[in-house]
């Protein structure tokens, strides 16, 4: 896969756009398309947008949790990512579900909390080392108070599903759920429109931002995509009372208050309803008095990544744009935003750590 340079063309006027996939990235791609006046259609394979992958997603916007080295490329491309929060978020001209909480991480014995803490502070990161005192302040609710924790106020958190409907909302897009995409439409070596069962949809560009399944439609016309799945079990509890202010990582569990009467917790990998039946065990020993916890589902995610870790953010064909990969709710005002300026400046995609 080659990507064609970034010099800047000239700006395209009201162009068609069709973006396959309504998680996360397409809708950021449709929102940053229709604000800078294009024609967008979304196209869904599921029966309605955010119900794949983006459904799944614990919706942390978060600088600490894979905090590695300022060398590191996945580093600064996260960096960059939400560098474009404070803009988005002033642009954005309804009110999103995002949410400052804040977050609380410990590791397995004081020593490692605060070796944790100094990377953090080496790295810039806002977050400090905080004593049992303020630790209890911060979530009153906890059973056992450790020793010390990290304490990181910037941290926010999204409710997913309703973030993708925002911003298809706010896009003015029209939206075709229930539509797959069977392949792609050349014309003259140009990407020109996708087939589907009701007939061919033609565009001036196509953006695929259906995770998974960008790989198969990039093969229809010869491309490859370099993904593999990384999943990730989602784990929904019901709860009679209102436990966590924030999020918390502790040795043991990821967890955070989704909504009244409702627990988020997130594994990487595993048995899901092993995990879930885990979960409980572990929220009811982490909370003095925590009523009735039961589980309300156990999903794994197939979440999309590449062998770099990379997302990919680029111009694959003439016509035709990539926007797949992890971590998509971090870097969607990024990814949307430098997608849509490529498509109307007909050029390449920038790099995403500029």
């Amino acid at each position: 896969m080659s990507l064609p340079g970034t010099s800047r063309g000239h700006q395209r006027t009201h162009p068609h756009v069709l973006v396959i996939g309504a998680g996360v990235l397409g809708a950021s791609v449709a929102y940053h398309l229709g604000r800078m006046g294009a024609r967008v259609t979304v196209l869904e394979a599921a029966d309605r947008p955010g119900q794949g992958v983006s459904a799944h997603s614990f919706g942390w916007i978060n600088r600490v949790a894979s905090a590695s080295s300022v060398e590191d490329p996945i580093f600064q491309i996260r960096e960059a990512g939400l560098a474009d929060w404070p803009r988005f978020i002033s642009e954005f001209p309804a009110e999103l579900p995002y949410q400052h909480c804040g977050a609380l991480l410990w590791r397995g014995d004081a020593v490692e909390t605060e070796q944790q803490a100094e990377h953090f502070r080496q790295l810039g990161l806002p977050a400090t080392l905080v004593g049992p005192d303020k630790i209890a302040a911060l979530e009153p609710h906890l059973a056992e108070v450790p020793p010390c924790a990290i304490h990181a106020p910037e941290e926010a958190v999204v409710d997913p599903v309703g973030f993708v409907e925002v911003l298809l909302a706010a896009s003015g897009a029209e939206v075709r759920a229930g539509l797959r995409v069977d392949f792609l439409d050349t014309s003259d070596e140009r990407i020109v429109g996708a087939m589907t069962p009701k007939g061919l949809i033609k565009a001036d560009a196509v953006v695929l931002a259906c995770g998974m399944g960008a790989g198969p439609l990039a093969r229809t016309v010869g491309v490859h995509l370099p993904l593999k799945i990384a999943p990730a079990v989602m784990i929904t509890l019901s709860a009679v009372r209102q436990l966590a202010n924030g999020i918390i990582v502790s040795p043991d569990i990821e967890m955070r208050q989704a909504a009244p009467g409702r627990l988020l917790a997130a594994e990487s990998a595993g048995d899901p309803k092993v995990l879930a039946t885990q979960a409980v065990g572990v929220i009811e020993k982490l909370f003095k008095d925590p009523g009735e916890i039961r589980i309300a589902s156990a999903v794994v995610g197939e979440r999309p990544d590449t062998e770099n870790g990379q997302l990919i953010a680029v111009r694959l064909e003439e016509g035709l744009y990539a926007a797949v990969g992890h971590p998509g709710f971090i870097m969607a005002p990024k990814v949307g935003r430098v997608i849509a300026e490529a498509i109307l400046e007909e050029r390449g995609v920038m790099p995403l750590a500029g």
